[in-house]
């Protein structure tokens, strides 16, 4: 909203040489193998991880920091905060499916079936995810466990101590986040809640229609939200077993 392009074809070309469709754009390795990065763009477009030096070839060494602060903005692009080398996590460039087993926790689900779900709408809400990860836990991510991320999954470390997971169908419509620790249910729900309303203002134009769904840990049924606060349903609304889970914490007790 704030960037104004006089030729907007330049930025769509810029762009598209990080953000590229194979069956569009062809990618020519012999030059990325002269000049010493086969390993990076192998990286980039296998990984969806882009180094610094990586985006230094493809963009005018000039425009770099802008172009990374637009693809942020966007959510287009996050910091990488999981390695020993600075990267930046590219999600409209993962491949991989997840087919590993079907992971079991209290659920929180955004239904779109009523409207539709916007294809990039689940790699925006992994850039937000991944991003507030990186930033929290800067200080221990050599000692966190490491995301793993697909083009419709991912497991990430959302605290030191507590495991977040995304999940997207495509075909249902949905996009659904499971908790294992059920004392992170309450704060889970309000941060990811607020990155679902961020992408729709600031991206989607406010154009979204959505359900917000929460399971009933007792009975496994699904509960609106509304429903939900009204009986302040465990363990989305029950803020004991997390002042207990804090209190444990700054005492040192298990």
């Amino acid at each position: 909203k704030n960037i104004v392009t006089i030729v907007p074809q330049w930025l769509v070309a810029s762009l598209s040489k990080v953000i590229r469709d194979d069956d569009v754009h062809s990618l020519d390795i012999q030059n990325y193998r002269a000049v010493g990065l086969e390993e990076d763009v192998e990286r980039t477009f296998n990984e969806a991880l882009a180094s610094r030096d990586f985006l230094e070839y493809v963009w005018p060494k000039s425009q770099v920091d802008f172009f990374i602060e637009l693809m942020r903005q966007t959510l287009l692009l996050s910091l990488w905060n999981c390695s020993k080398e600075k990267y930046y996590l590219v999600p409209s460039l993962l491949k991989n499916i997840y087919q590993g087993p079907r992971i079991t926790g209290a659920c929180i689900v955004f239904d779109f079936s009523n409207g539709f779900l916007p294809k990039g709408l689940f790699q925006r809400l992994l850039c937000l995810c991944i991003e507030y990860t990186s930033m929290r836990n800067s200080a221990a991510a050599k000692q966190m466990s490491k995301p793993e991320v697909y083009q419709n999954f991912c497991s990430m470390p959302f605290d030191r101590d507590h495991m977040m997971y995304l999940e997207e169908d495509s075909t249902l419509q949905l996009i659904t986040v499971i908790v294992q620790d059920e004392t992170q249910a309450a704060r889970t729900l309000e941060i990811v809640l607020s990155m679902i309303r961020k992408i729709n203002c600031d991206v989607m134009g406010s154009g979204l229609k959505w359900k917000t769904l929460l399971e009933d840990v007792e009975t496994g049924n699904l509960v609106n939200l509304v429903s939900a606060r009204e009986s302040r349903l465990s363990p989305w609304f029950d803020t004991i077993a997390q002042e207990k889970k804090n209190t444990e914490t700054i005492m040192g007790t298990d």
